[in-house]
């Protein structure tokens, strides 16, 4: 059961993150996600949202949306190591019974973002210069994934090698490596 009082204090924990994060205004993250993205993709806005919109969220709006998107329908279970396959329903099964609620929302598509080989200039208040090169990675469990991993640990090897030149000295550099489509 959610109290009020929890409500309140969580809230108010969320809503100094986002000060603390954002400031009064965009970061230089969440251009470049715009920049990177676009204005239509899902994942424009902060995961944590606007002081606006968390300052606005009321008791009823929390329990509405536990009960449409967090349900046990949507575990994701990962099992690593020298296992069979074809055992594990029989020994993880019983450990977690069958799944009875369901979540009442569909999850939101995310759509893969489609790059155009552009490149940016962005002038933003950060203190350092930045180098940021960004690919979308094939899908999860794909052979062309290795490839992608690869690639993205040799451009890193490149960016901090041209780091020690005299130009680019000061410069942070890395490769964004997480724009993975879902299978």
């Amino acid at each position: 059961m959610l109290s009020d009082e929890l409500l309140v204090r969580e809230r108010e924990v969320v809503r100094q993150e986002i000060a603390w994060r954002h400031g009064d205004g965009r970061t230089a993250r969440d251009i470049l996600r715009e920049e990177l993205l676009g204005e239509s993709h899902a994942y424009k806005h902060p995961v944590g949202g606007s002081d606006a919109s968390v300052a606005s969220i009321g008791r009823d709006d929390v329990c509405a949306f536990m009960k449409q998107y967090y349900a046990p329908d949507r575990t994701m279970l990962i099992v690593s190591g020298n296992v069979d396959p074809k055992l594990l329903p029989g020994v993880v099964g019983p450990m977690f019974g069958p799944i009875e609620t369901k979540a009442t929302k569909p999850r939101t598509p995310i759509a893969t973002p489609v790059f155009h080989g552009l490149e940016s200039t962005l002038k933003l208040d950060i203190e350092e210069r930045a180098v940021i090169i960004a690919f979308p990675y094939p899908a999860w469990g794909t052979d062309e994934l290795v490839h992608a991993d690869l690639l993205t640990d040799i451009l890193n090897a490149e960016l901090e090698s041209a780091a020690g030149s005299k130009h680019l000295e000061d410069v942070q550099m890395g490769v964004v490596g997480g724009l993975r489509s879902r299978v």
